[in-house]
């Protein structure tokens, strides 16, 4: 076997030690060729400062769509453009109301102004798109030419300034809505200083003057949370609140936010947290709003902020408890003193989402059994935790028989915070050199792949081996000299591959080049001595659906890295001399007297 040449693939099963076997040998050629595709943004007259913002794929046709300054893209799987529609510049400033409306004083006109994407959504066959123009109003479109359709909207969701963040994502709604529209956005230059910094939407199917509108009780609006006028007075920073991601997750919406700690703080003292906010998906009033602080920790040190996030199942298989759960993927960084800027000192953490529901369950739990005297939600309204004349019992006994999925939809203690009880993970990789920007999570092989990017176009694979604990797998550059933007890594619908987002390019880089391996220890070890989730070096031709050798005449076999003990074997793949795979249908394993179909 010495001089037969071998080659590494991504169906992972196992190399056999010098055992008594019985073989079934199958024939079959094996190539793997990738090769890195990608969409350059090139100059064009009104978009001189480029810059990428969004991208989210159509999950049914799995063609993607790009938002950028002033232009929005149609791309292929591939990344070949198909068609492309021009946003901006136009006349436009944050004085004016969207036309035919006028602007509220003659000290400012309007001016060439660049329109920068904040949301980007496919929704069924049609396209939401927010800009920053037009008091950040929202627009209905083709999915094919991005043409709108039906009415324009006056309703203000996205933030309409440059730095202004805004996240948005449709899931089920209260009152039996199969879609609605949730956004959270940081305050930014509106006409109006009551544009709620949480809200659900309505998205009617037809063109509707409710589209888009804060869902009603009767004529007035109540799915919102509006940041108080006093909460900006009292502020010598200006209060405002940072948003990264948003979320559904079971019969809760989520987002990650940013703010500091004290509203009233002088802008030499400030410190700023990551917050987690949940709302009950069939609470039209928001009354289950609740937020409580995220936390990151390695070795006693806080990374503070927020940089992105991710859902994902956690794990695949092996009977682990937090397997095959939904879990929140988070890159945390460590901020400057007193600022929100974040420094090159980063850290990924995941969370649970049980975990996480079971946590907020227990702070409003504690609030209503008065084991805390208030709501300790400052910035909004704080409010004691017993109301007068209620008796917490009977609603503690509800919270009880509901658990961590309870939902609270009653008029008193309300929207809720917990700056006492924050929600804390030990970070499983941690990297003071460097700042992640973004990251995305695939459980298509057995232990979870984590891929994250970097402000430096460094795309890393983790392999996840624990809750608070993962492995590099992989570390290249994959666009020199240039960062990956925030939330810029997108799964394809197959997830064979992953979709890299700098502020110029969009890059198609396979999950795996497993046949870049040509020695057995290289393949199960990997580069970096951990493995790689996606690889093995296999003789057992097992396949599930995935990469490389396959067969349809032979069932799955899939051992990862680290699970070999299962069979006292290590993993691999055998070559022929003429570049036949190699499969093994049955193996007996006289030691332990007992045999192995596969």
């Amino acid at each position: 076997m010495g001089g037969e040449k071998r080659h590494c693939i991504t169906s992972k099963t196992m190399c056999l030690p010098s055992i008594l076997v019985h073989l079934h040998i199958l024939l079959m050629t094996a190539s793997s060729v990738f090769s890195y595709v990608h969409f350059t943004e090139e100059n064009f007259p009104g978009n001189t400062d480029i810059s990428l913002q969004k991208m989210t794929l159509d999950r049914t046709t799995n063609t993607l769509y790009v938002g950028s300054v002033n232009r929005l893209y149609k791309l292929n799987s591939d990344l070949e453009e198909e068609t492309h529609r021009d946003t901006g510049p136009v006349f436009d400033h944050p004085t004016c109301f969207p036309p035919p409306g006028q602007c509220t004083t003659k000290e400012f006109s309007r001016e060439d102004t660049n329109n920068i994407i904040k949301i980007l959504l496919v929704d069924n066959d049609r396209l939401i798109t927010c800009g920053s123009v037009y008091q950040g109003t929202c627009q209905v479109r083709s999915l094919d030419d991005f043409s709108p359709l039906g009415n324009n909207t006056s309703e203000e969701i996205a933030a309409n300034t440059r730095i202004g963040t805004s996240v948005g994502f449709i899931s089920r709604g209260p009152e039996d809505r199969a879609s609605v529209l949730y956004t959270a956005t940081s305050s930014a230059d509106w006409i109006d200083n009551n544009v709620p910094t949480v809200s659900v939407r309505s998205l009617p199917e037809s063109p509707s003057a409710n589209l888009f509108s804060v869902l009603k009780t009767g004529f007035r609006a109540v799915s919102q949370i509006v940041i108080p006028a006093e909460t900006v007075s009292e502020s010598p920073n200006g209060f405002n609140i940072t948003y990264v991601y948003g979320f559904p997750s079971g019969n809760f919406s989520y987002f990650v936010g940013i703010q500091p700690w004290n509203h009233r703080t002088l802008p030499r003292e400030v410190q700023y947290y990551t917050k987690l906010i949940r709302i009950c998906q069939r609470d039209i009033n928001l009354l289950s709003y609740i937020e409580l602080p995220l936390e990151c920790r390695s070795g006693g040190v806080n990374y503070n902020i927020a940089q992105s996030a991710y859902i994902a199942k956690a794990g695949k298989e092996g009977g682990e408890p937090w397997q095959n759960q939904d879990a929140l993927f988070v890159t945390f960084a460590q901020s400057l003193e007193h600022d929100r800027e974040p420094q090159r000192k980063s850290a990924v953490c995941m969370y649970l989402v049980s975990d996480l529901n079971q946590a907020f369950f227990n702070r409003r739990r504690e609030c209503v059994n008065g084991h805390q005297s208030d709501t300790q939600m400052e910035w909004y309204k704080s409010v004691a935790c017993t109301a007068v004349g209620k008796s917490p019992t009977l609603l503690v006994a509800q919270m009880d028989r509901q658990g961590r999925n309870y939902c609270h939809t009653l008029d008193f203690i309300g929207p809720m915070g917990g700056t006492e009880s924050p929600i804390i993970a030990q970070a499983m990789h941690v990297d003071n050199a460097n700042l992640f920007t973004a990251i995305a999570v695939s459980h298509k092989p057995q232990e979870s792949a984590i891929f994250v990017g970097d402000d430096s176009g460094h795309l890393r694979k983790l392999m996840l081996t624990s809750q608070s604990e993962a492995s590099v797998s992989i570390d290249h550059q994959i666009v020199p000299d240039s960062s990956i933007v925030q939330n810029g890594l997108l799964l394809s619908l197959d997830e064979e591959h992953v979709y890299v987002m700098t502020q110029r390019q969009i890059t198609k880089v396979p999950v795996e080049e497993c046949s870049n391996y040509t020695t057995c220890s290289e393949c199960v070890e990997g580069p970096n001595g951990v493995g790689d989730p996606y690889c093995g070096w296999c003789t057992l031709l097992a396949r599930l659906g995935e990469f490389g050798c396959s067969s349809s005449s032979l069932g799955a076999s899939f051992v990862t890295r680290g699970h070999e003990a299962k069979l006292d074997l290590v993993l691999g793949i055998l070559m022929s001399p003429n570049d036949q795979c190699v499969s093994f249908h049955t193996v007996y394993l006289a030691r332990e007297g007992s045999e192995w179909g596969l």
